[in-house]
């Protein structure tokens, strides 16, 4: 009786066994896992975008640009008007200008980008502090006998002799007093008392409890002498 035996050829085990299965546990751990980071990557990134988008409406919906913003810039660009002497070496750094024909008051010069990549310049109107002139020559503010500003309301006025006091924008309190004479002739800062203020009809200091302002004479505003005041 002949027996029949199955036939075991070479590789046949191996044909029947899974792919997976040849491989070594470790990499086939190390695939699995690169995938899981590949998934995770892929989820961070789109949970990071939809954090920045939602960040950006937010900030795009709580700031608001100011009601008179335009406006603003339409009086900066026209006091840039007065930022001819500035050239290229201001490019980088502030420049300072005078404003028509005040003591007090000048402009102070920046650009901004323009229409088809150009450069433009813009003003803002600056004041000094009480008790100094804007030097045309040393772009500062200094005491008035040091700015020798040509168009001191004093000094212009010199022949006038009814023209003894005027009133300065620098606060309720301030004011300036005219002395000397002729060519000496000049502008002197001065301050009301306390709960006074300078009245420019009658040229003197009246009683105002409202006025509360601070004010400081020569020798007491040293310290406000490069301090400008943004005019409004």
């Amino acid at each position: 009786m002949n027996e029949q035996h199955s036939e075991l050829r070479p590789g046949a085990r191996g044909k029947s066994a899974s792919p997976d299965c040849m491989q070594h546990p470790s990499q086939q751990l190390h695939g699995n896992l690169s995938n899981s980071i590949a998934d995770m990557n892929k989820e961070i990134r789109l949970i990071f975008f939809t954090l920045s988008c939602l960040i950006y409406k937010i900030v795009a919906m709580t700031t608001t640009v100011p009601p008179d913003y335009q406006e603003r810039l339409l009086q900066q660009k026209e006091l840039g008007k007065f930022c001819g002497r500035c050239g290229q070496q201001d490019l980088s750094s502030t420049c300072l200008a005078p404003y028509k024909d005040s003591c007090t008051e000048y402009i102070q010069c920046k650009q901004i980008d323009g229409p088809r990549g150009t450069l433009i310049w813009t003003g803002t109107k600056m004041s000094c502090s009480h008790g100094t002139f804007y030097s045309r020559i040393e772009n500062g503010c200094y005491k008035p006998q040091e700015a020798n500003c040509e168009t001191d309301k004093c000094y212009v006025d010199r022949n006038v002799l009814s023209i003894e006091s005027y009133a300065s924008s620098s606060g309720c309190r301030t004011y300036w007093r005219c002395a000397g004479e002729g060519e000496n002739r000049m502008s002197i800062p001065e301050c009301c008392g306390v709960d006074q203020a300078y009245d420019e009809q009658l040229k003197a200091c009246v009683q105002d409890v409202t006025c509360t302002e601070t004010c400081y004479l020569d020798g007491e505003f040293t310290i406000q002498l490069l301090v400008p005041k943004l005019v409004i």
